[in-house]
C-alpha cells in the first residue's frame, strides 16, 4: 500500500470505526506519565510552566498544567490559562480553510487569478496554479520574502497592497515543497479578499465557535493580560527566567496566530481523536479528514519524526514506523506541539512555557507518552534515556541562549544623534531610527533593532530575527551625509 492510501485508510479508520487497540490501563498510564513528569521538573532547566493533555477516543485520559504562568508572581498555571501556540496554529488554519471549503465560501481551489485576474506576476508566474491548497501545503510556486517578514513581524500589511507587492518582488518557487510561514499568510489574504472577515474573525465564526473552544483565540486582547501564560527565556544580561512580551494582536497571523487554553487544546485534540465528535457535531468528520490527507510530499526526520507529507495545516509523519499527525510551533519564550496517532485514536498535546531546549522537551514527552500508551517494551528505559538527553540539551540550549552580546565599541550620544532618521525600502516598510537610553534602536513597525557600534558607520543588530548578531552599516553620499541604510543585505534609503 502506498504511504497516501495508507495515511487515508488510517484517517478513514480514526474518523469512522472503534480503536482495535487492546484496552489500555488508564490509571497505570497516567502514574507512568505523571512519574516521567515529576523527574522531568526536577532538572533546573526545566520549564516554569507546562500543560500536557492526552486523548484517547472521546476520553481524556491525561490532563495536568504544571508549574507558575508568571514567574514574576509565581501564580500557578492551570487548564483555563491561555498559551500561545505558534505554528500549531497552522492546524487552526487548516481546519477553517476545509470548513470554508465545504460551505462553498473560499474552495481549496480558489487561485491568484480569482482575486486578481489582471495580475501579473515576474518570472512568469501562472495565476491560475497558484491555489489555496498549495498555499496551504506550502507547496505553491510562489514565494515573497518581503510579505512573510511583514506578516510576522511589523504587522503593518493590508490585502490592497498585497497584490502590489507580489507584482513587484515575488519570485518563482522551485522546490516542490518549502515550508515557511507565506502560504498560510496568503491563503488569510484570500479570506478577507473573499469573505470580508480578517482571519481572527473568520477563525473564531467558522472553527473555534463551534468547537465550544472559549478560551482560545487569535486576538490577544480577548484575554486579561494576568491570564495568560507568560513565555519564558533566559539571557546572558540577568539571572534566571526572563518574561518575554507576549507576541501582538497586529502579529496574529494564520501561520501563527492562536492562544489556547489546555483545556481547549484538548478539545481540539478530540476532535480529531473521537470520529469527529466535536461539541454538537458542528464540525463534520469530513472536513476533518481534510485536513490530514496528504496534499504534499516531504523527507525530513525532526527531533525523532520522520516527516513524509503534507495536508492541510498537519506534518503527516511516523514515529518508529508508527503513523502520526504533527503540528509544532516555536516562539520566543514558548513552544508547542500537537499530535494525532491514527492508529490507536491518541492524541497529545503540550503546551511549555520556555524555550530551554523546547522542542527536545515537546518531542520527547510525546513520544514517551505513546511509549507508555502502547505498553512498549522499552518504554522505561526510553524514559531514562529522554530525562538524561533532556539534561544534556536543555545545559546546552540554555549556554547558547546565555551567550554574552557584542559589547561594541564606545560612540559620543553626538555621533549617534547624526544616525536618527527615517529609511525606507519599498519592499519592507519605514524603518524609524532612534536615539534611546544611550543606545540607537530602528523600529520597522512593531519590529525592533538594537544597534551596537563596532566601528565607524558599523553596527549589529542583536535583537529580533536572527540567533547570530546582523550586520547594519550606514552609507554616506558624496557629501558626506547618510544617505542609506544596510541592514544585512535590506536596503533602506533615508527620507528624512
Amino acid at each position: 500500500m502506498t504511504n497516501k492510501l495508507l495515511a487515508t485508510a488510517l484517517a478513514v479508520a480514526l474518523l469512522s470505526g472503534p480503536s482495535l487497540a487492546a484496552p489500555v490501563d488508564a490509571v497505570g498510564f497516567r502514574q507512568r506519565l505523571g512519574h516521567y513528569f515529576d523527574r522531568l521538573r526536577k532538572d533546573p532547566n526545566a520549564p516554569p510552566g507546562f500543560v500536557v493533555v492526552v486523548m484517547q477516543g472521546d476520553r481524556t485520559i491525561f490532563a495536568r498544567a504544571y508549574g507558575v504562568r508568571d514567574v514574576r508572581t509565581k501564580a500557578a498555571l492551570t487548564l483555563d490559562n491561555p498559551i500561545y501556540t505558534g505554528s500549531t496554529t497552522k492546524a487552526y488554519t487548516g481546519l477553517l480553510a476545509a470548513e470554508l471549503d465545504r460551505r462553498g465560501l473560499v474552495p481549496l481551489s480558489t487561485s491568484l487569478k480569482d482575486l486578481w485576474p489582471d495580475l501579473k506576476l515576474p518570472g512568469g508566474i501562472n495565476l491560475a496554479a497558484v491555489t489555496a491548497a498549495k498555499f496551504l501545503s506550502h507547496s505553491a510556486p510562489i514565494s515573497d520574502s518581503g510579505l512573510t517578514f511583514i506578516s510576522n513581524e511589523t504587522g503593518e500589511w493590508t490585502v490592497d497592497m498585497v497584490p502590489r507587492h507580489l507584482a513587484t518582488y515575488a519570485r518563482p518557487m522551485t522546490k516542490p515543497f518549502e515550508y515557511s510561514n507565506f502560504g498560510p499568510f496568503m491563503y488569510s489574504v484570500m479570506v478577507q479578499k473573499k469573505l470580508g472577515l480578517k482571519y481572527s474573525d473568520a477563525l473564531r465564526r467558522y472553527v473555534l465557535q463551534p468547537l465550544g473552544l472559549r478560551e482560545t483565540s487569535a486576538r490577544l486582547e480577548d484575554f486579561g493580560p494576568q491570564r495568560i501564560g507568560r513565555c519564558n527565556s533566559v539571557t546572558a544580561e540577568r539571572s534566571g527566567w526572563q518574561v518575554e512580551a507576549p507576541k501582538p494582536t497586529a502579529l496574529l497571523n494564520a501561520a501563527g496566530g492562536v492562544y489556547t487554553s489546555g483545556k481547549d487544546a484538548a478539545a481540539f485534540l478530540k476532535a480529531f481523536t473521537s470520529g469527529g465528535r466535536s461539541e454538537s457535531g458542528r464540525i463534520p468528520a469530513a472536513s476533518l479528514l481534510r485536513t490530514v490527507a496528504p496534499t504534499s510530499s516531504q523527507d525530513s526526520v525532526t527531533w525523532g519524526f520522520h516527516r513524509r507529507q503534507y495536508g492541510l495545516g498537519w506534518d503527516i509523519a511516523t514515529y518508529n514506523d508508527s503513523p502520526v499527525w504533527l503540528r509544532a510551533g516555536v516562539y520566543n519564550g514558548c513552544r508547542a506541539m500537537f499530535a494525532v496517532f491514527p492508529g490507536e485514536k491518541l492524541g497529545i498535546g503540550m503546551l511549555t512555557l520556555s524555550d530551554v531546549a523546547g522542542n527536545s522537551f515537546n518531542a520527547q514527552a510525546v513520544q514517551q507518552a505513546y511509549d507508555y500508551w502502547t505498553r512498549a517494551p522499552n518504554a522505561q528505559s526510553n524514559a531514562e534515556r529522554r530525562i538524561a538527553q533532556f539534561r544534556t540539551d536543555a545545559i546546552e540550549s540554555a549556554a547558547e541562549l546565555r551567550k554574552p552580546a557584542n559589547p561594541g565599541v564606545r560612540v559620543s550620544s553626538s555621533t549617534l544623534r547624526q544616525y536618527q532618521g527615517r529609511y525606507r525600502s519599498d519592499r519592507l516598510g519605514t524603518m524609524t531610527v532612534m536615539l534611546s537610553g544611550g543606545r540607537l534602536r530602528a523600529h520597522l513597525g512593531l519590529f525592533e533593532l538594537d544597534l551596537t557600534p563596532t566601528d565607524a558607520d558599523a553596527f549589529v543588530n542583536q535583537r529580533g530575527l536572527e540567533l547570530e548578531p546582523e550586520p547594519v552599516v550606514f552609507r554616506r553620499n558624496s557629501a558626506g551625509r547618510i544617505s542609506t541604510m544596510m541592514w544585512g543585505a535590506r536596503e533602506f534609503d533615508r527620507i528624512d
